[in-house]
């Protein structure tokens, strides 16, 4: 069955600064149930019913077999990501994570019909920050002198670190650039790290409570710390992806195949062989 999908925009999409979108749209009421009539005919069509072949019982037998919650999941699949879509269009904006979508007001479904409202929903979620780099030539070109001379005076006996340049550019770079990431983007990375802490830790067979109480930090505190990592890194991330931008530094298969990536990852592999050029000419201003 094909779903005539209407889709409304109830109101602007927002989109700050920091590229936090939220937007407020609803699902019309003929779409809710052409979806529920869709969704019905999928369960009729694995239905294994007593005296009928699997398959062919009828749909309003099929349907006392259902649950509730099930079937409405079902008919949200169906009608969410394009109506989502649809909103997102209407402004032309490119979200980078998931959603988090509210419903607002759902009436309920009664035997697939609605009372001819409309499904009203939020959609929260984030894209990339607007960002202002400045002269970033002329200051990094002034941190990276300073740095050297200093480096310079160091005591002989004192070993040289050998990022220090590269330290220099990005603390730099962080330092001059007006930018703010999207608090949403700031959660999933932070969520992502903690993940990652964990698994590692439980490839050590140590739980999360050992682990803080070896490092003599509280949960709350370790949460702090990768939430600020987090923030710094995706700053970072997103300076350095609009200067490879800019300078858009030449690559050379071979440089790309080095990096021994898929054949679907092509363009992210030759982002990362960019990536390194582009802080490699930073760190010889």
């Amino acid at each position: 069955m094909t779903i005539k999908k209407t889709t409304e925009v109830k109101k602007p999409i927002s989109d700050p600064k920091d590229g936090s979108i939220t937007v407020n749209f609803e699902i019309s009421a003929a779409t809710i149930e052409a979806a529920y009539q869709a969704v019905v005919k999928e369960y009729v069509a694995k239905a294994e019913i007593k005296g009928f072949r699997k398959g062919k019982a009828p749909a309003n037998l099929v349907e006392k077999t259902l649950k509730e919650n099930e079937v409405l999941n079902h008919v949200l699949e169906h009608v969410i990501p394009y109506a989502y879509g649809q909103a997102l269009n209407a402004k032309k904006y490119m979200p980078i994570i998931e959603p988090k979508i509210t419903p607002i007001s759902m009436a309920p479904l009664k035997s697939g019909k609605t009372d001819g409202k409309p499904w009203q929903f939020k959609a929260e979620t984030a894209g990339r920050p607007e960002l202002t780099i400045g002269d970033y030539k002329k200051y990094l070109s002034v941190a990276l002198k300073a740095g050297k001379e200093k480096v310079e005076k160091a005591k002989s006996d004192v070993p040289k670190d050998p990022n220090w340049r590269l330290n220099i550019v990005l603390d730099t770079l962080l330092k001059n650039t007006k930018i703010n990431v999207a608090p949403m983007l700031v959660d999933e990375e932070t969520k992502s790290a903690l993940s990652k802490l964990v698994n590692q830790l439980s490839s050590l067979n140590l739980a999360l409570p050992d682990y803080l109480k070896s490092i003599k930090k509280t949960e709350d505190e370790l949460l702090k710390e990768y939430r600020a990592t987090a923030e710094t890194n995706l700053k970072l991330e997103f300076i350095i992806a609009e200067l490879v931008k800019e300078l858009d530094p030449e690559t050379t298969s071979d440089e790309i195949a080095q990096l021994k990536m898929g054949e679907g990852q092509k363009t992210y592999a030759k982002y990362l062989v960019q990536k390194r050029k582009t802080l490699d000419l930073l760190c010889e201003l």
